[in-house]
């Protein structure tokens, strides 16, 4: 998705933040964590490391339905439930990268 990113973008990972590390070592990107606590010790509690980038399904559903383009990684068995209009953008692997716009063409999977 690297050439679609825009600076204005957001960019969500749903679960620990560890899952998704390569998709965030590539976008070269600080992304939010979404349920990233959930079921898994996390060995930096997110109060002492930065709260405003944890969020919640409320959180995400706020930024979908905003201006700005958000793009959320999730693994496919476990995506939040998201206000319309939902795009899947790529799946691979049982993890799929889902936004609130359309693709426009230089995402690749």
């Amino acid at each position: 998705i690297k050439p679609e990113v825009q600076p204005s973008d957001v960019l969500v990972v749903n679960g620990p933040f560890d899952t998704a590390s390569s998709f965030v070592f590539y976008l070269e990107r600080q992304v939010l964590v979404l349920n990233g606590n959930s079921g898994r010790a996390n060995p930096v509690p997110p109060n002492t490391v930065n709260p405003s980038l944890f969020v919640n399904d409320a959180d995400v559903a706020q930024l979908w339905s905003g201006p700005k383009r958000v793009w959320l990684w999730t693994p496919a068995s476990s995506a939040p439930a998201l206000p319309s209009p939902v795009y899947v953008i790529g799946r691979s692997g049982g993890k799929e990268v889902l936004s609130n716009q359309a693709n426009f063409g230089g995402a690749a999977f």
